[in-house]
Parts: structure tokens; sequence; C-alpha cells
């Protein structure tokens, strides 16, 4: 698992804490602090979910040592985490369709060099 952090350092993950960011990225339900699996970590981790699956896992953590997410606040974290997955699988298509237009090119052009190749195979040669 590639951890990618936002903010000045690089947050150090415990055993019990990626065994929770894996088990709600594999299972696509929040682990970890504040929910019913791996509770026992110091962070809630939230899949992003979308139409193409889970593409990856946010991990919350509050300073204070209590849940990440106070429950008065859920329905607004649960809406902003539903955004970046959203966010996340519009690049992620971006970046597929890209991939898709430089194959496409690359097949119209080997189209065109064989199908040159291949004329210039059949026309006979002629000499002045």
């Amino acid at each position: 698992m590639k951890i990618t952090a936002s903010g000045q350092t690089k947050p150090e993950l415990s055993s019990v804490d990626r065994a929770a960011a894996e088990w709600a990225f594999e299972h696509g339900e929040a682990a970890g602090r504040g929910t019913n699996t791996l509770t026992a970590s110091d962070w809630q981790f939230r899949p992003l979910k979308t139409s193409l699956g889970t593409l990856a896992v946010l991990g919350l953590r509050s300073p204070s040592g209590r849940d990440a997410v106070p429950t008065k606040r859920a329905a607004l974290a649960e809406s902003l985490i539903d955004q970046a997955a959203l966010a996340h699988e519009r690049l992620k298509l971006e970046t597929d369709m890209r991939e898709m237009e430089v194959v496409r090119q690359r097949d119209s052009l080997r189209a065109a060099l064989l199908a040159s190749l291949s004329h210039d195979l059949r026309t006979p040669l002629t000499v002045p």
C-alpha cells in the first residue's frame, strides 16, 4: 500500500493502523477508531468509493485522541469524502482517456506506415 500524506510530515502508521487502512480498502467500509472494525487504531480510515470501486482510503486522526469525526458532523464528513472520491474518479478517468488517445494515435500511425510500405512494395520500381 502506498501512503500519500498531505501536511508537513508523513505520518508513521503502526501495524494496526496499516491493517485498518488495508481492511477499509479491501472491504469498502470505514475501519479504525470510532468504527466497529479494528478499533485499536489511532486513525479512522474511510474508503473513497466510486463506480470504479474503492480508489483510495482517507485516513483521519484527531489530535486530541477522540473520534476523528464527531457524530454531529458525520453527514458533512461523508459528503466531503464522497466529493473527494468523485474528484479522484474524474482524475483517473481523464488519465485513462489520455492514455487511450495516445494508443489510438499510435495505432493510426502504425496503420498509415503499414499502408505506405504495402503500397511501396506492390508498386514496381521504374528506372528512367
